[in-house]
């Protein structure tokens, strides 16, 4: 399949995702009180965090054996394993550590999303955009009609019951997609060779897992420190502003993603590949953070209600960061299948390093506010370290490479 056709298929995709997610997140805003809503933020940034955290980089460790390992169905079908048994270790830790009922959703939350980005990055390199875009939109379509029936009924809990019977019918339907296109694929599962695969695979995974944890730090750390300095209410306020500007994400992932799948299958025109791409990216993130911020001014308040009146500022604020963002995705994925994890980590360790502008939330002379007690002014200063400290770090891939 072309690279355009394939691109266009991508951009399909995550425009679904990207649309569904939007529509689902605003009627929750809308239905849910503002607090509840904060808290569903951190459990979603929370699910960011834990996904990276478990998940060992074995998603692209696993695609980059592809035209390199003989057997790397077998590679694939024993990451599949190990990923499963870290995914449950990382639920019985968020059974421990979060309420109830949020921590047993949370759980089979966590094991869905962990199968179904390894099923994405395997059906992205068998270059069959058809089993995405099928999957993902039976995925959206369940999270959809759920959250609107779901949460009318139980709230917050069926809300975020939701977004985890998401992304369990989104594995479904990779794994289903990826043992189409490879029927080997389905065949002889076994646990066997499990130690022999782990030597192979966890080596080379540690230095994307550190990458990944590092990023995924720099970009939702903020998330728990303004939940534990400034309250759910300032929470709900905050992160629904960067999730409204990454709305138009799905453009930059589609440019990301299908330059990896043919950066791993086209090592030869990597250079030229990461060059255009890379130029585009920044001419469509000046683009769409000009449109974001007249949509901040004119529309926002309409679209969310009066509970959210002051959101305006904040997210023409952070529609800025999506110039650098689209660089750095596609920047990423040229570091992740070259293979230069270490100059991945490093772009990612700098980026963390300049996140610390998004400190504490601090009051006047630097006193650290108590949950609830940041006055509306101190607090509008707190909240926006978060959009500085994203616009600097969010650049760094794009020097690393």
């Amino acid at each position: 399949m072309g690279f355009y056709r394939h691109n266009l298929y991508l951009a399909f995709n995550f425009f679904v995702f990207r649309l569904a997610k939007l529509i689902v997140q605003i009627f929750g805003a809308r239905a849910l009180p503002v607090a509840s809503f904060g808290l569903f933020s951190y459990l979603y940034s929370l699910m960011d965090i834990w996904v990276h955290l478990f998940g060992f980089g074995l998603d692209i460790a696993a695609s980059r054996a592809h035209g390199l390992a003989a057997d790397w169905r077998e590679l694939w079908k024993k990451a599949a394993f190990w990923k499963l048994l870290l995914s449950v270790l990382g639920a019985l830790i968020g059974l421990i550590a979060l309420p109830w009922p949020y921590s047993l959703i949370f759980g089979v939350w966590h094991i869905g999303f962990m199968q179904s980005k390894l099923a994405y990055s395997l059906v992205n390199t068998l270059l069959y955009p058809k089993g995405l875009v099928i999957a993902g939109f039976a995925a959206e379509t369940v999270l959809v009609a759920v959250a609107l029936l779901a949460t009318k009924i139980w709230g917050l809990a069926g809300f975020v019951s939701a977004f985890a019977l998401e992304r369990a019918v989104e594995a479904l339907g990779l794994w289903r997609a990826a043992t189409l296109r490879e029927p080997a694929l389905a065949e002889h599962w076994n646990c066997s060779g499990m130690k022999n695969a782990a030597r192979r695979l966890f080596p080379g995974a540690s230095w994307l897992w550190a990458n990944q944890l590092l990023g995924i730090l720099a970009a939702r750390l903020d998330i728990v420190l303004v939940k534990m300095f400034l309250g759910l209410e300032s929470l709900a306020l905050y992160s629904l502003s960067f999730r409204l500007a990454e709305a138009p994400l799905f453009l930059f992932a589609a440019m990301a993603d299908s330059t990896f799948a043919y950066f791993v299958r086209h090592r030869k025109d990597q250079e030229s590949l990461y060059a255009g791409h890379v130029k585009k990216a920044l001419v469509l993130g000046f683009v769409c953070a000009a449109a974001l911020t007249a949509f901040a001014f004119l529309g926002a308040g309409l679209v969310l209600g009066p509970k959210y009146a002051g959101i305006a500022p904040f997210l023409a604020a952070y529609s800025w960061v999506l110039v650098l963002r689209g660089a750095n995705m596609v920047s990423s994925s040229f570091l992740a299948a070259a293979g230069r994890e270490k100059a991945l980590l490093a772009s990612s360790a700098a980026g963390v390093g300049f996140s610390g502008l998004r400190r504490a939330p601090t009051g006047p002379r630097g006193h650290l506010f108590h949950r609830g007690q940041a006055s509306a002014p101190h607090r509008d200063a707190s909240l926006s370290h978060g959009w500085a400290g994203r616009l600097v770090s969010g650049c760094f891939p794009v020097w690393g490479r």
